[in-house]
């Protein structure tokens, strides 16, 4: 399950998560998903036809304990 990422920061355009090592994965491909679809959640949700390019892309990054 995807039940241990968790979205803990916002920064401008880019949401963080922290995901555990064997998630991390599962939930980067939801995400680069979500965001090839994002014209198409605008418009439905907000009725606004976005003409800018909008993609998500992911990147892992380590962090230290």
């Amino acid at each position: 399950g995807l039940d241990k990422i968790l979205l803990v920061a916002e920064l401008h355009d880019e949401p963080v998560f922290d995901a555990p090592a064997d998630q991390w994965e599962r939930g980067a491909k939801i995400v680069e998903e979500v965001g090839l679809d994002l014209h198409r959640i605008i418009l439905e949700s907000f009725g606004v036809n976005v003409s800018v390019p909008i993609f998500a892309e992911c990147k892992a990054l380590k962090m230290w304990k």
